[in-house]
């Protein structure tokens, strides 16, 4: 079986590679979009706090390129087809569509990789030289595959209720919205009352985002990294288990 799925993998990042570079124009709008957040809210915030704009413009680098590496869309590709009941086909397959969704990620990810290299450049130069640069690239790669596994887990959980509730993803669109707010998209989580930083620690949307751009801009302290990587790793654990018990419960639901 793992001989399968790692054949099936290898077969679906080279399909959806080649569907990424056909619709390469796509993909170019979407990156776009990516970028113009971030500068709108660098460009609002170096107005209203007293942060150096180095500073301040490392950081939303940073979020540029994190966003790149964890982004997902499961629950945007996935609910049509459930709401739609065009998804069954998928869920007789010998591969989970979870494995299915995930490997067309990936495959957008070795697509944009001269952008990664290129991004990752400039935060290089931005911080200036340092000793440890090697270590801290290797840190943050290894939190942003377990930071996207969190997100694609948390997105199939999503969209695997679309079985048991309709339109699920208006769901969705709230938990997107407190991504952007708990993740340190939206500004730097020390920047929000003592309240809201405590309850972004309670997100996995902070472990899973938050945490590699605070690695990757040099705002994580050495002395914190290595039980912020074990809570990592734990919340993905805890997702893995989420998602198991959610599939069941609705697929149950749907086959009563």
């Amino acid at each position: 079986m793992l001989k399968y799925w790692i054949c099936y993998s290898r077969t679906s990042v080279s399909v959806f590679l080649r569907l990424q570079w056909a619709f390469r124009e796509s993909v170019v709008f979407w990156l776009l979009s990516d970028f113009l957040s971030p500068v709108i809210y660098f460009l609002v915030w170096s107005q209203v706090v007293s942060v150096p704009h180095q500073q301040l413009a490392t950081y939303y680098v940073s979020v540029i390129l994190t966003r790149q590496f964890v982004e997902e869309w499961i629950v945007w590709a996935m609910a049509p087809e459930i709401e739609a009941e065009r998804f069954d086909p998928q869920m007789i397959k010998p591969v989970s569509p979870l494995i299915h969704y995930f490997t067309s990620n990936v495959a957008h990810k070795v697509f944009k990789a001269p952008l990664f290299i290129l991004l990752l450049l400039t935060l290089v130069w931005m911080r200036g030289p340092s000793s440890q640069a090697l270590v801290e690239a290797v840190i943050y790669v290894w939190t942003c595959v377990v930071g996207l596994v969190i997100l694609h887990l948390l997105g199939y959980t999503i969209a695997i209720l679309g079985f048991v509730v309709r339109r699920v993803t208006h769901i969705y669109t709230v938990v997107d919205g407190l991504r952007v707010l708990f993740s340190g998209e939206f500004a730097p989580v020390i920047f929000f009352p003592d309240f809201l930083q405590s309850a972004a620690l309670f997100s996995p949307h902070w472990w899973a985002i938050g945490l590699p751009i605070q690695i990757i801009s040099g705002s994580t302290p050495s002395a914190a990294l290595p039980l912020a990587l074990v809570v990592q790793f734990g919340v993905a654990v805890i997702m893995a288990v989420v998602q198991t018990w959610v599939s069941r419960w609705a697929l149950n639901r749907w086959a009563g």
